[in-house]
């Protein structure tokens, strides 16, 4: 059995949630969920934001922050939120994602 890739961008709402379940961080950040869940502990480690208790979601702009300031952007973030909602528009309809940027 073949597992769903996460639904990101809700299409009622028009926008992607800013709360995103660990299955969707996890591809946000280019892992499996279960690389993601292994890594886990490293990754809080290494500062990675925690999930929100009331929620137990993550915050998908403080990963974001998260990344930049790994990679040295000076200025959050390389991408707008504009170009976060193309991108996982695209991841949800089976496009490639990185091609929305483009």
């Amino acid at each position: 059995m073949t597992r769903r890739r996460p639904r990101l961008f809700d299409e009622t709402r028009g926008h992607t949630p800013r709360g995103i379940t660990a299955s969707e961080a996890a591809w946000h950040l280019g892992l499996s969920e279960n690389d993601f869940h292994d890594r886990l502990p490293r990754l809080l480690g290494a500062g990675f934001p925690k999930p929100d208790p009331l929620t137990n979601r993550y915050d998908i702009r403080a990963i974001d922050a998260w990344l930049d300031e790994r990679a040295g952007l000076s200025n959050h973030s390389a991408f707008n939120d504009n170009d976060i909602d193309r991108e996982l528009e695209a991841f949800a309809s089976g496009e490639n994602p990185r091609a929305a940027l483009r």
